[in-house]
């Protein structure tokens, strides 16, 4: 059955990675939170391909449907309310910007039409603070971090520069695990390698 947890009408796909250690101990740690997008049956096959997109992506697609410019307030409250108007009012936030640096705006600052997600990186780069999902789900808000002095510097010879560079990662044969349950507990497990 297609139940609630492949629906693309408030489903999550919620994706852990990690390792075991020989002996049978493992790790794992959250990588992301995504929405169900869509779902897709195929028969004879009987396959069910779901795909999955970032809470930023479903906040972008809840657009307005005339021109409204923006209440006043903290530009994280306004980010805030522009999440939550799409992911539900009780949606976490981490508002890590001290109040002092926060600014206020007045209404009619900003002017909500189009793509949401862009009207959030708007408020965000005005106000000098970044806005982000962690991998829980929750709505991250920080204060733009600052380049500092350079770690490390490539060079080539006396005085020269860098005119080239290459960089490979090569993945090797791995394992997935699909834990479905629907709403009468029944589990089925589903392994890909």
């Amino acid at each position: 059955t297609t139940a609630s947890p492949v629906s693309p009408f408030g489903g999550s796909v919620l994706i852990d990675v990690g390792f075991r250690f020989p002996g049978g101990s493992a790790r794992s740690f959250r990588l992301a939170t995504l929405d169900v997008a869509e779902t897709v049956i195929a028969r004879p096959e009987g396959t069910i391909t779901v795909r999955a997109v970032s809470h930023e992506a479903r906040v972008d697609e809840d657009r307005f449907t005339t021109s409204v410019h923006s209440p006043g307030g903290k530009g994280t409250a306004l980010i805030t309310a522009l999440v939550r108007r799409t992911l539900g009012a009780t949606h976490p936030v981490v508002n890590r910007v001290p109040p002092a640096q926060d600014p206020t705006y007045p209404a009619r600052s900003f002017t909500y039409d189009g793509p949401v997600w862009a009207i959030v990186e708007e408020i965000a780069d005005t106000a000098g603070i970044e806005a982000y999902f962690d991998p829980a789900g929750a709505l991250v808000l920080q204060p733009t971090p600052v380049k500092g002095t350079p770690v490390l510097r490539y060079a080539s010879g006396d005085g020269g520069s860098i005119v080239g560079y290459e960089s490979a990662r090569g993945w090797a044969a791995n394992r997935v695990g699909v834990l479905y349950e629907d709403e009468n507990g029944t589990r089925v497990l589903g392994l890909w390698e």
